[in-house]
């Protein structure tokens, strides 16, 4: 009978680990189908603020007319 429990205890043991396993591989999966993405968001994110800053240090060549006019 106490070979029956340490039998047991070694398969849930087992059954633990492997559940905890699998969803450690599945964050994994997870994370790696994430990176294209926001690899692509960083990206586009850096092309709009190098634009915003470009756009901020432009002349202003336009002159607005008088207030009142």
């Amino acid at each position: 009978m106490t070979s029956f429990f340490k039998l047991l205890q070694w398969v849930l043991k087992g059954a633990v680990f492997f559940t905890l396993f699998a969803f450690a591989l599945g964050i994994v999966v997870g994370v790696l189908g994430m990176v294209p993405r926001w690899w692509r968001h960083r990206q586009l994110a850096r092309k709009a603020e190098k634009a915003n800053t470009t756009a901020a240090q432009a002349p202003a060549d336009v002159q607005e007319p008088p207030h009142g006019a």
